[in-house]
């Protein structure tokens, strides 16, 4: 198969276990979010983010080497694996001793059970490195989506049932370590690996991984101090609150953007010796996404009191406008989230660190500044706010500069996603001071029906995308997908 094809098939097979997950992420959090009290999941988000911190070690930046480099032998990938394991091990072992710590912190006794509980997840992190990997190397990218998705479902289920019969905060748990080691499992019988002590292939990896290690490190701070500052500052209660606007605010964006980020890096690098055409495929997808993406930036903006209110429930009403405030942030997290793979296929691995670590400083001034004299969970909203925008705009300046192009070409890629944002704007934020608000169903109906409307009807008259084509290529592709599977 060509490139072009194999970026259609990867995205094609990508899209319908995200959006498919859609589905069923919204009817467990519903679910959950009744059963639960927003102190239950601001516990677990503390956990679950010093969690990601250890795992962000036990990766050490392999993953993206292992795909990037395409000389390893399968010696050596047994070696790397076996690194891996031994790391997520040791981290693991470490965690659950650090917990007591934690829960002293915080003062909160249920932090150190639930960061015991983790500290699994740390085990199976490192061991998934390289079987996820060579999944996304070897292109694989049905075999993902469909894992993917039926992870999702078992585990969903299993947390909605458990959290019925009274586990509490415990049915998160749960559900994050059965899904880890349901996904290494099928990773692993996908690619089995053996057991090899020649760590000598480090090399091979380090100058890339090192670089891509620091940029995960700096990138987990930037996404996740807010959270650990409202945890501290302003209580567990408030941090639940926060935690519901943004994990729904990342719903959209993390399906939208997973459709083609585990696709682009595998692609991409095999056009890292020729930066003209990266380029050109590169603006045309920052264009779609751009299209995509400020239409739902409307639509969550405008609904945020509907979608809370249906999908929680009254008693997270809290959450609307710090959810209101980070929507605005959605249609540049969602273009933005393409550039690692873009930095990562020209071997360029540094930039992308120093990029990171330029805008991870800003976020945490903004965060600490906003928790100590504001003291409100909008206020922390704003702050990501204004250094997302900050960091997005200076990225896409020294990417752009990496291929000698202006920063210019950017906004015009963005021309017409701007136009339709701004249509969708004038007409979903008219038709909102006209209809009744309190008839929550009926309001997110005609809103949600007009950001649609408006959408097909700017493509249909720019002429941007032909549909038509678009469903039979897609089509074609999963045929060719099937064919070679």
């Amino acid at each position: 198969m060509s490139l072009k094809k194999e970026f259609a098939s990867g995205v094609f097979y990508t899209a319908i276990a995200k959006y498919s997950g859609i589905i069923v992420q919204l009817f467990i959090t519903a679910v959950l979010s009744r059963i639960l009290t927003p102190d239950d999941f601001g516990v677990v988000a503390i956990a679950t983010i010093l969690i990601q911190f250890f795992n962000t070690f036990s990766e050490a930046g392999i993953g993206p080497a292992i795909i990037q480099r395409k000389s390893l032998l399968s010696t050596e990938i047994n070696s790397i694996f076996t690194f891996t394991l031994l790391l997520g091990l040791s981290l693991s072992v470490g965690f659950y001793f650090c917990a007591s710590i934690i829960g002293n912190y915080y003062q909160n006794a249920a932090i150190e059970s639930i960061c015991k509980w983790l500290s699994i997840l740390i085990l199976f992190s490192g061991a998934d490195v390289v079987t996820n990997s060579l999944l996304l190397k070897q292109k694989k990218f049905k075999t993902i989506a469909i894992r993917t998705l039926s992870v999702q479902i078992i585990t969903g289920i299993l947390s909605i049932y458990v959290a019925y019969y009274g586990w509490g905060m415990y049915a998160l748990v749960l559900s994050a370590i059965s899904s880890k080691v349901l996904i290494f499992l099928i990773n692993y019988w996908c690619n089995p690996l053996r057991f090899a002590f020649d760590f000598r292939c480090l090399k091979k990896i380090g100058s890339y991984s090192s670089y891509q290690f620091g940029f995960n490190i700096v990138n987990y701070f930037s996404r996740n101090t807010d959270k650990l500052i409202i945890g501290k500052l302003l209580g567990m209660n408030l941090l639940g609150f926060y935690e519901k606007s943004y994990r729904l605010m990342m719903l959209p964006l993390s399906n939208i953007t997973y459709v083609f980020t585990p696709v682009m890096h595998p692609i991409f690098s095999e056009m890292q010796n020729d930066k003209p055409l990266m380029l050109k495929r590169y603006l045309h997808l920052i264009m779609l996404l751009g299209l995509v993406s400020f239409p739902v930036m409307v639509f969550l903006f405008f609904n945020a009191k509907e979608l809370i209110l249906i999908v929680f429930g009254d008693q997270w009403s809290e959450s609307i406008l710090p959810f209101q405030i980070l929507s605005l942030t959605v249609a540049l997290q969602i273009i933005h989230s393409s550039v690692s793979g873009v930095f990562q296929a020209i071997d360029d691995t540094k930039g992308l660190f120093i990029l990171s670590f330029i805008t991870a400083i800003a976020m945490i001034a903004g965060f600490i500044i906003s928790g100590i004299i504001f003291k409100t969970i909008a206020s922390i909203a704003v702050s990501f706010l204004i250094t997302c925008t900050f960091g997005s705009i200076l990225t896409f300046w020294v990417l752009l500069h990496r291929f000698n192009t202006s920063f210019l070409c950017f906004i015009k890629t963005l021309k017409l996603p701007i136009i339709l944002g701004i249509i969708e704007v004038c007409c979903v934020g008219g038709i909102s001071l006209l209809i009744n608000n309190n008839d929550l169903f009926l309001s997110l109906l005609i809103k949600t029906s007009i950001c649609i409307t408006v959408f097909l009807f700017f493509i249909h008259i720019t002429k941007i995308i032909n549909l038509r084509v678009l469903i039979s290529r897609l089509k074609n592709s999963s045929v060719l997908a099937n064919g070679n599977t």
